[in-house]
Formats: structure tokens, C-alpha cells, sequence
């Protein structure tokens, strides 16, 4: 029976490029398997990231949480005629109560059985996250079969502390201390990876939190038409992620660069802004947040 794995985790956590490095390990097992991608706003930015390494089947517009749910249900049902593993990555404001319930369906639990949950945190971005962010995160852990710290590399200093916040996120709720990782994932084994491959979803009795979160964030999605130069999509960026915009959770996408041939690969969260020249591509951004000024947002493109 093909087995569904989650990788879930807020936005930005870096869940499109842990799955890389899974699908790799999984490659070289000779597991065959596909990719779920949920895109909160348009489709195409994570989806494009995934497709040299798997087939990518898109649900965009909305979560498979909420509006998506029978969507995703029967693209479940597509998938597992073909693959040994479904792998899911959910937008990043995503309750793992809900997702868990479509597994529980008849015609799924004929078909399927569950594989990995996985629930990645950034511990830059956690000490940044409201009261509202943080309820969405702890629908992610509560039933999670194992966390993932990313970015170790980058922020080592933060780890503890990002271990510490989500032990009191979770409280009496549930021990978590022992479903901790934080080795950067360069440097896993294939035992670390089999691991995570058998860390199953762990249902936890708890008081059901639900939301519709088309009413608690929204999104925009641009195509702007100019070039830039590296700094003048690095002060973009900033401005965005700087509040004058709404509360910018994340920017992720591409920007044409003046350098022919050239584009830029947009990666922001409300801590860290990344911006990397890339082979060209044509220009698109999606933005996540709550009460975005789209029309705030728009002008900072029509400068250049």
C-alpha cells in the first residue's frame, strides 16, 4: 500500500528543501513516489523548486486544510494508484487535525497507509511569531512524529531556545523533548533518514483548534515586468518584510535581473531576506501574510 508522508512546518520553515534531500534518499532507495504541493496563493514558486527531482501535483488558492480538502482527498486517491510514497508539503498555515482526518477516510485508509510526519521549524523566525502564528504552529506539532530544527547552520546559537519555546508551546499537552533533530541535513545517514521515514503521525488526545485560515492570512501574488539590479531586489525585499506593507510573513519567488540571462530567487521571511542570482526565469511572487497592503505592495515594484 502506498504510504503518505507529511512534511509540514510555518512558513519559511524550509520544507521545500528538506524534501529535496529526502526525495534523494528516497531515489536511492528506489522508492518511487510524487509530491503534493499546497500553494496558499498562486501555484508555481515551490512547485518549481521540486520538479527536477519529482513528479509535482499543484492544489494552489487555498489550504488542503480547508477550501482544498476534497481536492486533496482525491489527489491522494490519483497518486497512490502509482507511487510506493506521497509525499506532502502543505502551505506553511496548515492544521495537521484536519490533514489527519482525510487519512481517516474510508476510501484513503483502503488504498493508503500513513507514513511520516514531519514538522519543521525555523528557530530564527519562532521567537518572531504572534500569538495567532503560534496556534497554527502548534496544530502542526501536537500530533507530529518528529520535529526538525532548520537552519542549524546559520543560527546555532538559537537551537536551545527554539527547543525551550516549543516545549512551553505545547506544555502538558505532550512531551516533545524526544522528537527533536538538529543536525543539518547535509549531514545525515541513511539511517537518519530511515528514521524520519518511519516517524508516523502520533495522535494526541488535545482540545481541537480549528480555523479558516483564509480569514486569519491572505495573499498576493505579482509578475512584475522590470529588471533590477541585485540591490534594488534586496531593498524590495526589505520593504516588504519591513511592516509599512502589513505584518509580510513570507516572499518567495523570482525577479528579472538586468544581467541578461539572469534572474534573482526571492526567499524572505520576517527574519531573514535571501536573495541569490539564478538561471533566468520569468518573474513571480507570492506573498503571505495578514492585512496586506496590496496596493502599498504593488508600488514598490512600479518605482523601477
Amino acid at each position: 500500500m502506498t504510504r503518505i508522508d507529511l512534511i509540514s512546518g510555518f512558513l519559511g520553515a524550509g520544507k521545500t528543501t528538506f524534501i529535496r534531500h529526502y526525495a534523494n534518499w528516497l531515489k536511492s532507495r528506489g522508492i518511487t513516489f510524487a509530491v503534493i504541493e499546497n500553494e496558499f496563493g498562486a501555484a508555481g514558486v515551490d512547485a518549481a523548486m521540486l520538479k527536477d527531482v519529482a513528479e509535482v501535483a499543484e492544489i494552489s488558492g487555498g489550504c488542503i486544510c480547508c477550501g482544498m480538502k476534497v481536492n486533496f482527498h482525491d489527489r491522494i486517491l490519483e497518486l497512490a494508484q502509482s507511487y510506493d510514497r506521497v509525499v506532502v508539503e502543505p502551505s506553511g498555515i496548515f492544521n495537521m487535525d484536519d490533514y489527519l482526518d482525510v487519512l481517516d477516510s474510508p476510501q484513503i485508509k483502503e488504498a493508503c497507509l500513513p507514513g511520516c510526519a514531519v514538522t519543521i521549524v525555523d528557530p530564527a523566525s519562532l521567537e518572531e511569531m504572534s500569538l495567532a502564528e503560534l496556534e497554527v504552529l502548534y496544530s502542526q506539532l501536537i500530533s507530529t512524529g518528529r520535529i526538525l530544527i532548520s537552519k542549524t547552520g546559520l543560527y546555532p546559537e538559537k537551537v536551545q531556545r527554539a527547543e525551550d519555546i516549543l516545549v512551553a508551546l505545547l506544555g502538558r499537552d505532550r512531551d516533545i523533548k524526544p522528537l527533536f533533530e538538529s543536525k543539518p541535513w547535509e549531514e545525515w545517514t541513511d539511517q537518519d533518514f530511515q528514521r524520519i521515514a518511519e516517524s508516523a503521525p502520533q495522535p494526541v488526545s488535545h482540545i481541537r483548534r480549528t480555523a479558516d485560515h483564509s480569514t486569519l492570512f491572505n495573499s498576493t501574488t505579482l509578475y512584475p515586468r522590470a529588471c533590477y539590479s541585485l540591490e534594488e531586489a534586496r531593498q524590495i525585499c526589505r520593504l516588504l518584510t519591513g511592516g509599512e506593507c502589513g505584518t509580510v510573513l513570507r516572499v518567495k519567488g523570482s525577479l528579472q535581473s538586468r544581467e541578461e540571462g539572469e534572474s534573482f530567487e526571492i526567499n524572505c521571511t520576517a527574519s531573514e531576506i535571501s536573495v541569490r542570482p539564478c538561471a533566468a526565469q520569468p518573474s513571480m511572487l507570492n506573498i503571505i501574510g495578514r492585512n496586506l497592503n496590496r496596493k502599498k505592495i504593488s508600488s514598490l515594484f512600479e518605482k523601477h
